[in-house]
């Protein structure tokens, strides 16, 4: 039975530095992968690569670092929910645990926030509102 042989995997490290020599063209190819037990083949797509890439060494560091528009949004947003409930939470604690009182910040004819809703955020049953109101 004949083993298979592995893979060799070499680090970027490494891979660099036989690119690097390459591109010095002190020596051949043949000779710098007889120097790192290399094949020749691997030297050469070593070397295209790095030339392939150089261009964006010398690119801005700002792009770089620039985070994506949809995170960014995602981040704000986040930000200002949890600031919200931080706020909702604290308007929660100042009203008083009297229904009457509560019954009386609602306001039916609300444009943009339902009776339900208001009910929710008060911390009130919308039924014991409805019960209040049709007495």
């Amino acid at each position: 039975m004949v083993s298979k042989k592995r893979r060799k995997h070499y680090s970027p490290e490494f891979k660099a530095k036989v690119a690097r020599k390459a591109l010095s063209g002190t020596q051949s190819n043949a000779e710098i992968a007889k120097e790192f037990s290399v094949h020749r083949n691997q030297v050469s797509r070593w070397k295209n690569h790095a030339l392939k890439n150089l261009s964006t060494l010398f690119e801005h560091k700002s792009k770089e670092n620039k985070p994506d528009p949809q995170t960014s949004l995602i981040n704000r947003l986040s930000k200002k929910l949890k600031q919200r409930c931080l706020e909702l939470k604290w308007l929660r604690t100042k009203i008083s645990p009297d229904v009457k009182q509560k019954c009386e910040f609602i306001e039916p004819k609300h444009a943009r926030i339902s009776i339900k809703r208001q009910c929710r955020i008060l911390g009130l049953n919308a039924s014991t509102f409805f019960n209040k109101n049709r007495k």
